[in-house]
């Protein structure tokens, strides 16, 4: 799983920094600090639909966020500039730029895992692998 990228999509939006050179064992690493999450939050006393109501409500405030930026610089979909989005991650949320792409990723997996959304052409993972000369998409 090495040269391995992943893309995560919420609502069509996609954020503008991928997952590089994710390792299986690091992306597992992920899988399992989202999962402790989740269910550390409902030891908590929260349920499944307030976990899911939550992220959703982040998630289309991300979006709604990201959506208008895209339109301001059309080209930061495909390369955005790093430190004119961490300033803009730091102003509007007040966290840096990882942070943010920390809450999206697990989000986005929240939202998966309690069916929320779908893993399909606008919402969830697109990944890459490099394979030789080729590339596998999943």
């Amino acid at each position: 799983m090495n040269n391995h990228t992943l893309r995560a999509f919420y609502k069509g939006t996609c954020f503008p920094l991928i997952l590089k050179n994710l390792s299986e064992g690091e992306w597992k690493a992920c899988c399992k600090n989202w999962d402790d999450f989740i269910v550390d939050t409902m030891k908590d006393g929260i349920s499944f639909k307030d976990i899911g109501d939550y992220a959703t409500e982040q998630m289309d405030g991300f979006a709604k966020w990201l959506n208008n930026i895209q339109k301001e610089h059309p080209e930061w979909r495909t390369n955005p500039e790093r430190n004119e989005l961490e300033r803009l991650c730091l102003t509007q949320f007040g966290m840096d730029l990882k942070k943010v792409q920390v809450l999206w990723y697990g989000d986005v997996y929240t939202l998966l895992k309690l069916k929320r959304i779908q893993n399909d052409d606008m919402n969830g993972w697109l990944g890459m692998s490099k394979i030789g000369n080729g590339v596998d998409v999943w």
